[in-house]
Order: structure tokens, then C-alpha cells, then sequence
């Protein structure tokens, strides 16, 4: 790879967005056909489903490189003897009439922003790209660290994460450090379960795989987020795999925020999402060891958290940009602050099995229940009467 920054991109960044919205599509049905494939099992699958695209993955993986060499030489060192600023600049204007273009052929988020607050936003468009570039050849069967390091470093200086592929990125990397640790450790049973990942999430794909091609209309291309929400799931299933505990924890509000998604209209048709969820959640973790738990909770339990992947040592935060859009949205924990995330949890976790009936409980256990059982279980714990009408 010594050579890799002597490649140059022969094609314009249309090009760049196309070949990773093909990328997406082909790990998307990977990941949404198989339960959870090893890594070997994985990459000719993706390469399949490419050649049926009628996509080369070989020249993809070659331009991909371009691309990534591209940016990262254009940020460090310019081109065509223009400071490194002017060639962003360049970049990212032509970022927006590429999208702008490929987004009436290809769903692409679109991006309405004015040239100035393009230019203050130079660093998300780079990140984000830089990522993209790095999920699109790990698919692709090339992990190249080299555009991920850029990426952490201008996270220190932008104070966070672009709300897209970056974070995504990030939380799957937490779940695979996670699983190494757990392994190279050699920790007990009791130890592991200390050391359990906790997740806080309100936008559960685990339980509805349409949130896997959600569009948060971010500054970047839906294709970059899918591949990043792709790679946290596919890491999370690999986690999940080995055995290594973990507590998965949804709001009963954000599921039903989220149900649209499912059915595509309102009111939902409940029995067929409720019966969708239960598929998914099945297909995605299918034989589930013990001390794995996904855990349905009430909306008005006072958490004051955001979402959020905490594991003993690391952990994420991702503020809600929905209504109000940030460019920096997700971003480390502190060390004070991780603890205290995990001390909630853990007590939601160990309160889940109070006494009373169904409907009273603070949280309900999902995970290991079969079709009918999930569609009685979420039905009787919901607050409102109406939906459990539905």
C-alpha cells in the first residue's frame, strides 16, 4: 500500500457516490438475507450480489482507492499548487451538484445548503467521504486504516462526529473491540458480564431492518449512512455470536415512532410489523446465549440520555438531529459520564423482572421469544390502550 497516494482519481466524485450506493445495495441484502455470516462467508457474497449489479468489484476496489487517495492528498497537500482549503472547497461544491444530480436517479439525500455553509462545513463533507471510502473497501474485502486515522484526527479537531457513516463507523468498531477484548482477555463469566455492552438506542434497527435505509436528510449521501449502519449491525451480529453478554435497550416511544417505517402508513397494520420484528430480531441473533437481552422499556422512565454504545472502557453518544440538524452530533463519553450512563442501565436491566402484571413492568425482555409470545409481550406492555387495540 506504499503506493496507494500515488494513484490519482480519473473520475469526477459522481462516480465516487455511485460506486458506494452500489456497494450499500450489495451489502444491504447480504446482511438483510443471512443471519449472520462469518467474515470469510461474507465478501463473495458481496462480490456476487455486485456482479449481478453489473458492477466490476475489482475496478470498484481500484477506485475506491483513487477516490480515497484523492481526498486525502487534496486535505493534506492541494493540487495544482492551490492551498489544501481551496481544493475542499472545490471538492465540496462539486460533492453537491454530483449529489444534487444523482439524487433524482438514486434516492441520494439532497443537500440544501449555501455555498458559504458548505465552506464552514468542509471538515463533515471530508469525514464523511473518508469513511465512506473505508466501509465501501472493507466490504469490498480491503480494510485500509489509513482514511479511518484522518477521520479521528479531525474529530479532535471538529469536537465530534458528523452525524452519518462516521458514527456508525465508530460503534461498530466499539462492538469489534469489544469482542477482541472479551477474547484476548480471557475473562470469566462473571467478568464479562461486568464488562457487557450497553446499548441505548432510538432507532432500533435490531428490531425493524427498513431503519437500516432510513434517510435522516444529513449533509451526505443515504448510501454512505447505510453502509455505515450496515458494518455497526454486521459487528454487533459477530459480538453476539461469540457468546459475549450484551443489553440492547429500545424505548417504547421510539418503537412506535419508528413503526411507519415498517408499514409505511398510519395506523400500522400491528399484528403484520409486530410479526415482521419478531422475524428480524430472530433472523439476527438466532440461537441468543444467556446474558444477551433486548429489552423493550417504558417512554416515561426518567433516563436523560441520548442514544448511545457503551462498553466498560469506550463509549458513544449520538444526539437526536432530526428536527435540529448539528454537524457534529456524536461523540466519546467521558470517562465520569460513562460510568454514569452504565450505573442507569444496569439498574434498568436488573429491575426488568419486577413483580406485577405485564402492563406494570418497567421493561419487558424480547429476545428468545417466538412469533405469537413477542406479539402478546409487546402488545400487553404497551402504555396506551390504543395501540394495544392496534
Amino acid at each position: 500500500m506504499d503506493n496507494l497516494f500515488s494513484l490519482h482519481a480519473d473520475r469526477d466524485t459522481a462516480d465516487f457516490w455511485h460506486d458506494v450506493c452500489l456497494v450499500s445495495t450489495a451489502v444491504l441484502d447480504v446482511i438483510q438475507r443471512d443471519p449472520g455470516p462469518a467474515c470469510t462467508q461474507f465478501l463473495p457474497d458481496v462480490w456476487k450480489k455486485l456482479t449481478l449489479l453489473k458492477a466490476n468489484p475489482a475496478a470498484l476496489v481500484q477506485r475506491m482507492l483513487a477516490c480515497t487517495a484523492r481526498l486525502t492528498a487534496m486535505e493534506l497537500t492541494g493540487e495544482d499548487s492551490k492551498a489544501p482549503s481551496d481544493q475542499l472547497v472545490a471538492w465540496l461544491l462539486e460533492t453537491r451538484r454530483c449529489c444534487d444530480h444523482e439524487r433524482q436517479q438514486r434516492g441520494l439525500a439532497k443537500l440544501d445548503y449555501p455555498d458559504d455553509c458548505l465552506a464552514a462545513r468542509s471538515n463533515e463533507m471530508l469525514m464523511e467521504g473518508l469513511t465512506a471510502a473505508w466501509l465501501a473497501l472493507y466490504f469490498l474485502g480491503l480494510p485500509f486504516v489509513h482514511p479511518w486515522e484522518r477521520v479521528r484526527r479531525l474529530s479532535d479537531d471538529s469536537g465530534g462526529f458528523p452525524s452519518g457513516a462516521c458514527v456508525t463507523k465508530f460503534i461498530g468498531d466499539l462492538y469489534r473491540r469489544s469482542r477482541l477484548e472479551m477474547a484476548e482477555h480471557g475473562m470469566s463469566a462473571a467478568e464479562r458480564e461486568q464488562a457487557q455492552v450497553l446499548v441505548l438506542s432510538y432507532a432500533p434497527s435490531l428490531l425493524l431492518p427498513d431503519l437500516l435505509e432510513r434517510d435522516e436528510r444529513n449533509l451526505s449521501p443515504q448510501s454512505a449512512h447505510v453502509l455505515g449502519r450496515c458494518y455497526a449491525m454486521f459487528q454487533l451480529r459477530l459480538y453476539a455470536s461469540s457468546g459475549y453478554p450484551f443489553t440492547y435497550f429500545v424505548s417504547e416511544q421510539a418503537l412506535l415512532r419508528h413503526w411507519q417505517h415498517a408499514h409505511g402508513g398510519y395506523p400500522p397494520d400491528l399484528d403484520k410489523v409486530l410479526g415482521r420484528m419478531a422475524q428480524w430480531l430472530a433472523t439476527s441473533l438466532p440461537a441468543p446465549a444467556r446474558h444477551q437481552s433486548v429489552l423493550l422499556f417504558k417512554p416515561a422512565l426518567p433516563l436523560g440520555m441520548p442514544t448511545c454504545v457503551l462498553s466498560s472502557q469506550v463509549g458513544i453518544y449520538v444526539l437526536d438531529t432530526t428536527q435540529h440538524p448539528l454537524p457534529f452530533a456524536g461523540n466519546h463519553i467521558r470517562k465520569s459520564l460513562l460510568l454514569s450512563y452504565r450505573e442507569k442501565l444496569t439498574d434498568l436491566k436488573n429491575n426488568h423482572a419486577s413483580s406485577g402484571h405485564l402492563g406494570e413492568r418497567s421493561c419487558v425482555e424480547l429476545l428468545g421469544l417466538d412469533e405469537p409470545h413477542f406479539r402478546d409481550v409487546v402488545r400487553g406492555h404497551l402504555s396506551d390502550p390504543y395501540h394495544r387495540r392496534l
